[in-house]
């Protein structure tokens, strides 16, 4: 069967339990499956200034949803975005955070086989940013950057292991 075939009937269950669309084990994203990913972080301010970070991210995979609860503590701050992520097909996720440090987050995740690409805007403001998250094995790999409107308010790169 050719790939887009394939993708086409890949999507054609709207009705899916969130448990069943992930189910499939071929390829796996960060959110295919429930786990705890531990990860470092490096942050970089739009004047170059780098910081380092640790943090915990908690998968919870329902029948209805995905929970994402994580944080990240760097220069003695925790910065916490608890996600509430529902499937909209196969492909795409739809998601809302509660940031205490910016606000309310929603936003989509894209997915593309071990890979998502993630897009996202905060609430009553003009912040929005996006986010690359890449599987391999046990092991994530995640870059991003955050904008107030076209500026740049920072960047991060992560690794995140099982």
């Amino acid at each position: 069967m050719d790939i887009i075939k394939q993708n086409i009937e890949e999507n054609q269950h709207p009705n899916s339990s969130m448990k069943d669309i992930l189910a499939d084990d071929t390829i796996r994203h960060f959110l295919s499956d429930s786990s705890v990913w531990h990860s470092t972080s490096e942050f970089t301010d739009a004047k170059g200034n780098v910081s380092k970070g640790i943090g915990v991210s908690e998968i919870k995979v329902c029948t209805d949803k995905i929970t994402n609860n994580s944080y990240v503590k760097f220069e003695g701050a925790i910065i916490h975005n608890d996600y509430e992520i529902r499937s909209e097909n196969n492909n795409v996720f739809h998601s809302c955070s509660i940031n205490p440090t910016l606000g309310i987050q929603k936003g989509r995740f894209f997915v593309n086989g071990s890979k998502l690409f993630y897009d996202f805007i905060i609430e009553n403001s003009s912040m929005h940013g996006f986010e690359i998250i890449r599987r391999e094995g046990n092991i994530c790999f995640s870059d991003g950057a955050l904008y107030d409107a076209d500026v740049l308010i920072n960047t991060w790169s992560a690794i995140l292991r099982k």
